[in-house]
């Protein structure tokens, strides 16, 4: 059981801070929805293809600064600060190397099976099936698939994923 609780235990975290702290994952929304965005477009060039990965970087970079501003109890204005720095990377400093291996185990586990989730759900016959079922059936079902896939690993697998290494490093 322990064994568990030490491979699992970043991971059942990570879900409890990603859905209790609704400015974490409403950050995830118009990130999400930019990355579909771009995953339908036949070819990533352009200005506004430009304009969307800032922002969608841009919302990313806020949101984990946001995620180690409540993981740490600091305001984001405190972000600036050396001293608070200092405080959130302590934790890095308490870590058990035994500890952290099986914690790694976990989160390939974890983060795998996310994957492996959604590519089973995703599979383009699915998709071509869920297009004809909501009359969207002129979309290409290969984009749609892409699109979905970047949207979702952005809306859960992604974030998820990054709280719980820094769960693992001991940052929140």
């Amino acid at each position: 059981m322990v064994l568990i609780q030490r491979i699992l235990g970043p991971a059942a975290f990570a879900f409890t801070f990603y859905f209790t702290h609704p400015a974490v994952w409403g950050l995830s929304l118009p990130v999400a929805a930019l990355r579909m965005w771009q995953g339908y477009q036949p070819a990533a060039r352009g200005a506004p293809y430009v304009v969307a990965e800032l922002l969608v970087e841009g919302g990313r970079v806020l949101q984990l600064a946001l995620v180690l501003a409540i993981g740490g109890a600091v305001s984001l204005r405190q972000m600036g600060s050396s001293a608070t720095w200092l405080k959130i990377l302590q934790g890095a400093g308490r870590m058990d190397f035994q500890e952290f291996v099986w914690e790694l185990v976990g989160y390939a586990l974890v983060v795998g099976l996310m994957n492996l989730a959604l590519a089973a759900l995703l599979q383009e016959t699915h998709v071509a099936a869920l297009l004809a079922r909501l009359g969207l059936g002129a979309l290409d079902p290969l984009r749609a698939r892409q699109a979905l896939l970047l949207g979702l690993k952005n809306l859960f697998v992604i974030p998820t994923s990054v709280i719980i290494l820094f769960r693992m490093l001991r940052l929140v």
